[in-house]
């Protein structure tokens, strides 16, 4: 780098699997999970990032954010889970979950992200079901209330 930083940038990973997040627990400093994550998958993720930073005596802090996906259309999270459904991926043991654990939906917003911080995120992210579409305005009125 022509200016390097003056301290080194924390490093996250965004990984799934259970290797990936125990390599994330050795090696960075955070961790990302796609959306779609349940506060099951959550807590499992959080015990494989920790098993990882156990295994290589790491004590300092490492960041969990969670990208959860933000609407007040119940279709729009069932569309969302058939697709992940259809994938081959950790995540897919956790889609039977009901719609307001896999994302931040209508009047249970709130809740949805306190069940998902006590599962351990330190951070979640709201995000647009479509990426050239803002936030859905109710949704996140509801989920910013409490």
């Amino acid at each position: 780098l022509d200016h390097p930083p003056a301290s080194v940038p924390p490093v996250s990973l965004g990984v799934m699997g259970p290797k990936g997040l125990e390599l994330s627990g050795r090696a960075a400093d955070g961790t990302v999970l796609d959306w779609l994550s349940a506060p099951a998958f959550v807590r499992g993720a959080r015990e494989r990032i920790d098993a990882g930073r156990a295994a290589a005596g790491r004590t300092d802090p490492h960041r969990l954010t969670v990208f959860a996906l933000c609407t007040s259309d119940p279709d729009v999270v069932r569309r969302a889970v058939e697709e992940r459904r259809s994938e081959d991926g950790p995540q897919r043991d956790h889609m039977d979950a009901p719609l307001t654990e896999l994302a931040v939906l209508g009047d249970a917003g709130p809740e949805t992200v306190r069940a998902l911080a006590a599962a351990g995120a330190d951070c979640v992210v709201l995000v647009s079901p479509d990426p050239r579409v803002p936030l859905d305005p109710a949704a996140l009125a509801t989920a910013s209330a409490s």
